[in-house]
């Protein structure tokens, strides 16, 4: 079962707080090394930790809007929040993605060996596993709220996490000039491709997309078997995500008076309503086509 705009609001907020905490908490651990250890490098990732905040506001912000009331000038809700939010998540790991193509191609460039330190590999893998834990506690509250808004915030942790590994692994092979930056640039692709698809998806539905073959099929088993249908010609649905809105077109006996077409309208709308469980159903009556007699 789907969850209903409040539950995406409660569980969007925990993700949003749990992320601003830990990432706070990160970027204070890695900082305060980085300044002891006099690590550029460590105190440039505790800030890209840092920068995560911003999501988890965007997140925290989608989650509140997403769920006001209707008003007078928004009659079918703010549910559509979560979509904007999502593409506005999707731009911001799009530049982390290009970002590390910048920074793959200038280690490249501007190559030199690394030294080992145990507390410094101590910090990044730390740092690994507590971002790819808050990654997948994101993904798990992302799926239980059907969000592609915490799904998107899932991923900014996932890429910090990949940040600090590829910071470990020239600890490991620390006279290689290739290793890093090859890895850090399938790294960004991946993450571009991520902030692709979550764009493309959120987009699509801002947009309006079409009910598929398999929802369209259920909507005319329940209309057709509604007394007075004599057939179903057109489909249409405005998902606002606070509710779906559902037009049907059918058509009915021509002979029929007003009254009597008025309520197998009316029957149709609770039908579907009670069968399928749209919110807002509404429906268009039509006469039957008249059949000339040499046809």
């Amino acid at each position: 079962m789907k969850a209903d705009l409040h539950d995406k609001r409660a569980l969007g907020r925990v993700e949003a707080w749990v992320s601003i905490i830990g990432n706070v908490v990160l970027f204070a651990a890695k900082y305060l090394l980085g300044l002891r250890a006099q690590s550029i490098a460590l105190q440039a990732d505790a800030f890209h930790t840092l920068s995560d905040v911003g999501t988890s506001a965007v997140v925290l912000f989608g989650s509140h809007t997403m769920a006001l009331p209707p008003d007078a000038e928004h009659p079918y809700g703010h549910g559509r929040w979560e979509q904007i939010s999502t593409l506005v998540i999707a731009v911001l790991l799009a530049l982390v993605g290009f970002n590390f193509i910048g920074a793959a191609y200038d280690k490249f460039v501007n190559f030199a060996p690394v030294r080992f330190s145990w507390p410094v590999f101590g910090v990044f893998a730390l740092s690994v596993i507590a971002k790819e834990a808050m990654a997948r506690y994101a993904v798990y509250l992302g799926k239980r709220a059907d969000s592609p808004m915490i799904i998107a915030d899932a991923w900014h942790h996932r890429s910090d996490a990949i940040a600090s590994a590829l910071v470990l692994l020239p600890l490991f092979f620390p006279r290689s000039r290739w290793v890093d930056p090859v890895f850090g640039f399938l790294v960004a692709l991946l993450i571009i491709w991520v902030a692709v698809s979550l764009f493309r998806e959120s987009s699509s539905r801002l947009l309006g997309n079409s009910l598929s073959p398999d929802e369209v099929g259920e909507i005319e088993r329940v209309v057709r078997h509604v007394p007075g249908v004599k057939s179903l010609h057109r489909v249409e649905c405005h998902d606002y995500v606070a509710q779906r809105v559902l037009t049907i077109h059918v058509e009915v006996d021509r002979t029929l008076s007003v009254e009597d077409s008025h309520q197998i309208e009316e029957a149709v709308e609770r039908q579907v309503e009670k069968a399928l469980g749209y919110q807002t159903v509404i429906v268009h009556v039509e006469p039957q086509p008249e059949v000339s007699e040499g046809s």
